[in-house]
């Protein structure tokens, strides 16, 4: 992708240049759950319902 493709493609997926500031308040094993997800290989479905049982989570559809 060219850099003009780059500019159209951001240009129509976020409206706003401008920068975007999150505050996410979470449980203390959430974050850990978060970070394995962000560990894993492979995130279908059944990988993803194993680890969130690891963590005493329900993975929902």
């Amino acid at each position: 992708m060219d850099s003009f493709s780059n500019k159209r493609y951001y240009e129509e997926d976020h409206p706003s240049a401008e920068t975007t500031r999150y505050l996410i308040i979470m449980q203390g094993q959430v974050h850990p759950l978060i970070e394995a997800i962000h560990r894993l290989e492979q995130r279908d479905p059944e990988t993803l319902q194993q680890l969130f049982q690891q963590y005493g989570s329900e993975l929902l559809d």
